[in-house]
């Protein structure tokens, strides 16, 4: 997977040339993450197009919600926090099953939001449950991510022996 080893361009890339051979729901799905991909590279114009094109053609709940996260990932990035966490409302009230990874990126996204509106009771009650989880788990990116954020809400929160806790 490119974009785990951090190849955001060569997977930007390949997913256009394998949209333009591809048709139907195929190739909404490949579009879809072409348009996070972009979002990450700073493309934001790029994304938004096909972001606009993709959500007036979701046939299912799941491409809805998959463009509908990258929309909100866009807002972000852009500095629209508030417009951000109301797609990440729309998209929990789809109610869908995720995969262990596109679950995270949700649950970090909206703790991201909460930081961002300087809600850092409400980061703290989202990374709580997620640290369990991938505690239970090898070390891995998430953990590495995720342990610096709960620690900076927590010392926001003024817990700061339990911030502290996390930042090492």
């Amino acid at each position: 997977d490119y974009v785990a080893k951090g190849l955001h361009a060569e997977a930007k890339t390949l997913l256009e040339k394998i949209s333009n051979l591809t048709t139907g729901e195929g190739k909404l799905e490949l579009q879809t993450q072409l348009a996070t991909i972009c979002v990450e590279l700073g493309a934001h114009a790029e994304a938004e197009a096909l972001l606009e094109t993709l959500l007036s053609k979701a046939v299912t709940p799941r491409l809805r919600a998959d463009a509908l996260f990258a929309k909100a990932a866009l807002l972000f990035h852009q500095g629209q926090v508030a417009n951000a966490a109301e797609l990440l409302v729309e998209i929990s009230e789809l109610e869908l099953d995720y995969s262990e990874r596109d679950r995270y990126q949700l649950i970090f996204l909206r703790s991201q939001v909460a930081f961002y509106q300087n809600q850092f009771a409400e980061v703290k009650k989202i990374l709580t449950p997620l640290l369990g989880e991938l505690r239970r788990k090898a070390p891995s990116q998430e953990l590495v991510r995720t342990l610096p954020d709960m620690g900076v809400a927590c010392e926001e929160l003024g817990e700061h022996p339990e911030g502290k806790k996390y930042l090492q």
